[in-house]
């Protein structure tokens, strides 16, 4: 605690230096005052704990300054003492104490006397400013509670024991809606309920809030009660806390509550999500698979069977990469309103993911009642869809692979029952898309020779056990070779080497064509630029090289070229990438579009088994292409079947008016080589001159074809 302030107040020195000898202590600061006037400008500048002060004075008495300190409001509690030598008669001490005295001291003063009772009042002072402070703090801790009261989120609400509410903080003003009119005075039965459909069925006092703070509990209620508010009835939840007094009886209660309506609808969104497809608002797996487990317990009750479709969009992926996921959503949106329109309300369908959607067929006594849904669902899909975006207006044209199976024929549980319509679903895919099949136990043993190849292709990548054949392309009016194309091979370790019918299907099924497509891409053109360094040719050969669809619409394609052409430091004029026909009729504008970016890089392109397909001549027009490759199939028959000769004259036909060069594959004898050559055809390529080589074999073949040119002037055919 800080120093004690005493004044002392005499017009004579050695009266102050006398007080001054008695009172000096470590813990007090003696103040002199010799007159009235210097002492209450003194009194009204410093604090002070006690005053003692001389009645007579010159200019002003001690009963004057006493009068005029006890005017003012700070100070007039500070206790002030007389000490006088004027006479001890009672009209003066009477006067003194009217002044504002509390004490009287007589010169000649007793040390001892003086001593007590100015440790007395300095006291008295300290428990003065000890009680103070306390008081100070009590305020402050109010003030504090209140704010805290008023700036608290939570609703506080305070209550007697029969409910009537005698506080209520902004906040509940707030939750209720009653920040102009006073809800203190009313029963809470008026503003809370337990049932938002009755009136008013809450009654404080018959409530387990009021009888759990009865005992001295606090009550919690989290879910089922609701308050009043502009008439509505809305969510909240509560804590009702007993108030105890010392002598531990029950006062009252405080309620602190809030309104939860965003946490209820948080928590409904919650639910919604974790039983409903965000995208589609279709059911998703978890939910389709309660439902379908429960659709087994009735059918199981009611003898009763229970269908299972297993649905895949057909070329759904292609949506995705050629005209975004924007698009792909919005396809999909548009897919699960007409599937819903192909079921009962006592149905349900499902999204388990990407393009995959399930149905769950309940209460039907025949199971070929399914069948008909699967055709409805194949129709109305097969119609043309209408997809608006920012870039455009798109028409998409889509399928749909589906598997069947029924409860308790094909298996009993969801597990198997799931397992069982996606091997039927995927035999439904190899059989060409857009059907639907039954499940039948030997679909088991094709899918597992399926996923063995697959995983048998994986291996085959990593393994390198992939190579390539080369078989030359002559020009017809010069007889050289002015090209090659690179046909694939795959040798699995320790089985017969494979041909790519046996295994392209299933690479462009699985995506692995994609990784296998850049392999055999880099390894062409790097052999190529082997080759035009030896030099074995009049010109440098041009390397043809097969574009699977999947790599034609992979977004990376370009980017994959390039740095392809980088790499293997190939000229890209010396690039030839064959694709088919009938890849580039679906979607054509956009394929268009991507094959104008490579071919701007200067590599060639070309139409492999031209005729075989559907193509449209207003698309082949537009075609950034170099060449048409007339199909083996035609071919083969040259001499044979009129009509097939007709096909390659049209074709040879196509390739004049465009500009393009025709080239034929599967060439194997002479009468076809003749006629190619008498009909215009620029170039060949087959048995005739020589089968797919090895790189070494296709060195050793350029040598002989050379030196064979070289001793000739004419080859004759």
């Amino acid at each position: 605690m800080d120093k004690q302030n005493i004044l002392l107040v005499d017009d004579r020195v050695e009266n102050l230096i006398a007080l001054e000898a008695i009172l000096e202590a470590p813990d007090r600061n003696l103040v002199r005052a010799t007159s009235g006037n210097e002492s209450l400008a003194l009194f009204l500048k410093r604090e002070f704990a006690l005053v003692l002060l001389d009645v007579q004075m010159p200019d002003m008495d001690g009963f004057e300054v006493a009068e005029l300190m006890r005017q003012n409001k700070k100070s007039r509690t500070v206790p002030i003492i007389f000490v006088t030598a004027i006479s001890k008669e009672q009209k003066y001490v009477f006067k003194g104490y009217e002044s504002g005295a509390v004490d009287y001291l007589f010169k000649p003063l007793d040390q001892h006397i003086l001593t007590s009772k100015v440790n007395f009042f300095l006291e008295l002072d300290k428990k003065n400013q000890e009680l103070e402070k306390r008081y100070n703090e009590v305020i402050r801790l109010k003030e504090d509670n209140e704010i805290l009261l008023k700036s608290v989120g939570e609703g506080v609400i305070g209550l007697t024991d029969e409910g009537l509410i005698t506080f209520v903080n902004p906040a509940a003003n707030k939750i209720f809606g009653s920040e102009i009119i006073s809800i203190i005075g009313l029963n809470i039965a008026e503003l809370l309920f337990h049932d938002e459909h009755a009136e008013h069925p809450f009654k404080w006092q018959e409530s387990p809030a009021y009888d759990h703070c009865e005992k001295g509990e606090s009550f919690k209620q989290d879910d089922g009660a609701y308050g009043l508010r502009n008439g509505k009835v809305f969510p909240i939840e509560y804590i009702a806390t007993p108030i105890i007094r010392k002598n531990k009886h029950q006062s009252g209660v405080v309620l602190a509550l809030s309104d939860i309506t965003q946490r209820k609808q948080t928590e409904m969104q919650l639910f919604y999500s974790a039983r409903y497809d965000t995208l589609t608002g279709l059911a998703n797996r978890d939910l389709f698979e309660k439902v379908l487990h429960q659709a087994i317990a009735r059918a199981q009750r009611n003898n009763t069977y229970v269908g299972l479709m297993f649905l895949d969009l057909d070329r759904f992926k292609q949506v995705n990469d050629t005209l975004g996921h924007n698009v792909g959503d919005m396809l999909l949106q548009e897919v699960a309103q007409r599937l819903n329109d192909c079921i009962r309300k006592s149905d349900t369908i499902a999204r388990l993911g990407g393009d995959e959607f399930t149905f769950v067929i309940e209460s039907i006594n025949d199971p070929s009642h399914i069948n008909i849904v699967a055709e409805k669902v194949l129709k109305t899909l097969g119609n043309k869809f209408y997809l608006i975006e920012e870039n455009g207006e798109h028409e998409i044209i889509i399928g749909a692979s589906i598997g069947i199976v029924n409860y308790p024929n094909s298996a009993e549980d969801v597990n198997a029952l799931l397992k069982c319509a996606d091997i039927a679903m995927y035999h439904a895919k190899s059989l060409g898309r857009n059907n639907f099949q039954l499940y039948s136990a030997n679909m088991q043993d094709e899918i597992s020779t399926s996923l063995n190849l697959e995983n048998k292709l994986r291996n085959g990548l990593e393994n390198k056990e992939f190579k390539l054949l080369y078989q030359p392309q002559i020009n017809l009016d010069t007889g050289n070779i002015i090209g090659v194309e690179a046909l694939l091979r795959w040798q699995p370790n320790g089985e017969d080497l494979q041909y790519p019918g046996t295994f392209i299907p299933m690479a462009e099924e699985s995506g692995l064509i994609v990784p296998l497509g850049e392999w055999l891409l880099k390894e062409a053109c790097e052999q190529a630029t082997e080759l035009h360094k030896l030099n074995l040719t009049l010109e440098p050969l041009i390397m043809s090289v097969n574009l699977s669809v999947r790599q034609l619409i992979n977004k990376d394609i370009q980017k994959t070229l390039m740095n392809t052409l980088s790499e293997t430091s190939l000229n890209p004029k010396y690039l030839n990438l064959e694709i088919t026909e009938s890849m580039v009729m679906d979607n054509a504008e956009e394929k268009i579009s991507a094959l104008n970016e490579m071919r701007a890089t200067g590599l060639k392109i070309s139409i492999d088994d031209f005729g075989t397909g559907f193509s449209s001549l207003v698309y082949v027009k537009d075609l950034p292409i170099d060449a048409l490759k007339i199909d083996r199939t035609f071919v083969k028959d040259i001499g044979i079947d009129h009509q097939c000769e007709a096909i390659i004259n049209a074709i040879l036909g196509i390739g004049t008016s465009l500009e393009l060069e025709v080239v034929a594959e599967g060439v194997e004898t002479l009468q076809q080589l003749e006629y190619l050559k008498n009909n215009g055809c620029h170039a060949v390529q087959g048995f005739y001159f020589s089968k797919p080589l090895e790189l070494e074999d296709l060195i050793n073949f350029l040598n002989e074809h050379n030196k064979t040119l070289e001793s000739s002037k004419t080859i004759n055919f």
